[in-house]
């Protein structure tokens, strides 16, 4: 498994060089404005944080949380499943890289391919059973590839389900047109010329 690590370690390496992942922030440390801390987190935002971080753990070792109870039917070794029946609350917790099918996600969203990608279409096939079971108030949280996972969750179903949500922690983006014309439009130092989704 050290082959994975070294391999992730080099398309992160990849990707910072190419400008499409960002370097982790050294002031991530230091809890500035900008970078939550656990006690400036939001409940909600701590809640999404654990279940990412829960994600990764085996499934049977995984527990609920508080109102969540988590259901071992829905879930397997890469997907978490908790449901909340008093406020009809569903949440996904998406596992990342973790195996060799994994780093081809990676690879996936580097290349801006992820509507190809095994993963991807695997997590809508789970969305629509969880959904039919619990109802549309979805939430997808997760971690690096997991929060890819639920980025490209909610951005291919938001139209049908105005009630689902997505939480990512460290994303990864790839090099497709769409993403890099909007990382080279943010960039233009004329700040009026710049898109007005760049300062958001």
């Amino acid at each position: 498994m050290a082959i994975f690590g070294t391999i992730k370690k080099g398309l992160s390496a990849l990707g910072q060089k190419l400008g499409v992942l960002k370097k982790p922030s050294s002031n991530a440390k230091l809890g500035n404005k900008k970078t939550p801390t656990v006690e400036t987190m939001s409940s909600q935002h701590k809640m999404d944080a654990l279940m990412a971080k829960a994600a990764y753990d085996k499934p049977k070792d995984r527990k609920s949380f508080g109102p969540f109870i988590y259901d071992k039917g829905l879930s397997n070794l890469r997907t978490a499943v908790w449901h909340a029946p008093g406020i009809k609350q569903t949440v996904i917790g998406y596992k990342g890289t973790n195996d060799f099918q994994d780093l081809i996600s990676d690879i996936d969203i580097v290349r801006g391919t992820t509507a190809e990608g095994a993963v991807f279409k695997q997590d809508k096939i789970e969305y629509d059973k969880i959904k039919a079971k619990y109802g549309p108030r979805i939430r997808a949280v997760g971690h690096s590839l997991a929060g890819a996972r639920s980025r490209e969750l909610v951005k291919n179903n938001a139209a049908d389900n105005p009630l689902l949500r997505g939480h990512g922690f460290n994303v990864g983006e790839g090099v497709n047109a769409e993403g890099l014309g909007a990382r080279i439009a943010c960039a233009n130092p004329i700040k009026a010329m710049r898109p007005k989704f760049c300062d958001k």
